[in-house]
């Protein structure tokens, strides 16, 4: 019989989700001396990511913050759409946020780390365990993002956003490094299979992330996006493959996915971050949504609460992402032509706003009263989602 190690948390996955709560954890005076268990099974990352979102006020640590821009472009042919309101961007480093968290956790004894492969979640009643091949370890609470639990009340739509990106250095400098390009449709650079775009931030006038994005149902050949790559950056900013080298490369993708995903693995066990819904079906920013959920569980269990799930999205919204879905996946040609109305006929802030659920209904119909009718309308009395609120 396995032996049986018990903690107050057990956080099993350290990626984003499990190290923002842990990280949320030992901040709160109250908590911070709780015996915690962090588990994985390997704590050697494939790939790093860069992590970008608008809202820094949600963000614990400041200086987690690579970079932040003022002046936001999206890109439509010849032509730039330029937000400088209050709106700014901000990108994390994942190897430098993992670092910072594993570092502070080596400075405790209250925390420690397992790499063990998690075979089971069980129900004790007022407690949960985990079973590994490492043992057997309970917990007052579990919180965990690796295992994912569809709630099969309907299907969702499903599709990938897939990308790959270069970090450029350049011999040249052609880079603002005050504004982003968010989105820049640049048909001639790209594919017209689907819907496809370049983006780009700039951390110096000769240093930036250039990545090419698609919506479609496969990951294509590394190929065909590096040659995507080179293309935009000779068109865009005049750089023949000699003018530049390849420093690093970030690749990987994201389940558009609206499949409404269990909030719980037992009365014990919280699904967080992806795994628990946190991750938005149409733009896949999740990482804000992250630090939300972790201060409200944090709240929770100072308080002696039984922590909450991740809140479901309001209907509407949940809606807008499902039919956005239907049409980039079902009519893939006709995604660009919705997102050049988008931002053609709308600030960039105001956008900005609908994706992050915080415009109200009035700003949500005069944005779909700029937007193409027709595909919104097949999509809905095609998607069989219904206005019953499931």
């Amino acid at each position: 019989m396995k032996t049986v190690k018990s903690y107050d948390y057990i956080i099993v996955g350290a990626g984003a989700a499990g190290l923002s709560l842990l990280w949320h954890i030992l901040e709160h005076d109250k908590l911070k001396k709780k015996n915690i268990l962090l588990a994985d099974n390997t704590f050697k990352w494939e790939r790093e990511k860069t992590w970008c979102f608008w809202d820094k006020s949600l963000i614990p640590e400041k200086n987690w913050i690579q970079k932040s821009w003022e002046r936001i472009e999206v890109r439509i042919g010849n032509k730039a759409f330029i937000n400088i309101g209050n709106e700014h961007y901000h990108c994390i480093s994942s190897r430098n946020f993992r670092k910072n968290i594993l570092e502070r956790v080596k400075e405790t004894e209250t925390v420690t780390i397992v790499e063990a492969e998690v075979e089971g979640f069980e129900d004790l009643g007022h407690n949960a365990m985990i079973r590994t091949d490492k043992g057997n370890f309970t917990a007052s609470h579990i919180f965990q993002s690796t295992h994912i639990m569809p709630v099969k009340l309907r299907n969702g739509s499903q599709l990938l956003q897939h990308f790959r990106g270069f970090f450029v250095e350049s011999r040249k400098e052609v880079f603002d490094p005050e504004m982003i390009t968010l989105m820049d449709f640049d048909a001639e650079s790209g594919t017209s299979k689907c819907t496809a775009f370049f983006y780009v931030l700039p951390y110096s006038k000769n240093l930036a992330l250039c990545e090419y994005t698609l919506f479609s149902d496969e990951v294509l050949p590394d190929e065909t996006y590096d040659a995507a790559l080179q293309r935009y950056l000779n068109s865009r900013f005049g750089l023949s493959e000699r003018d530049y080298k390849v420093n690093e490369i970030e690749k990987g993708f994201i389940p558009m996915d609206d499949t409404l995903l269990a909030g719980k693995l037992n009365n014990r066990t919280l699904n967080i971050g992806t795994a628990g819904g946190a991750t938005k079906p149409t733009t896949g920013y999740t990482f804000t949504r992250i630090q939300q959920h972790s201060r409200h569980i944090v709240k929770a269990l100072a308080e002696n609460r039984l922590p909450e799930p991740f809140p479901r999205s309001k209907y509407r919204f949940r809606l807008y992402d499902h039919l956005l879905i239907q049409i980039l996946k079902k009519e893939p040609l006709a995604g660009p032509g919705i997102f050049r109305q988008l931002f053609r006929k709308n600030k960039i802030k105001d956008v900005l706003l609908f994706l992050d659920e915080k415009s109200s209904l009035a700003d949500e119909i005069k944005i779909f009263a700029s937007l193409p009718w027709a595909p919104f309308l097949k999509a809905l009395g095609k998607s069989g989602f219904g206005w019953k609120v499931p």
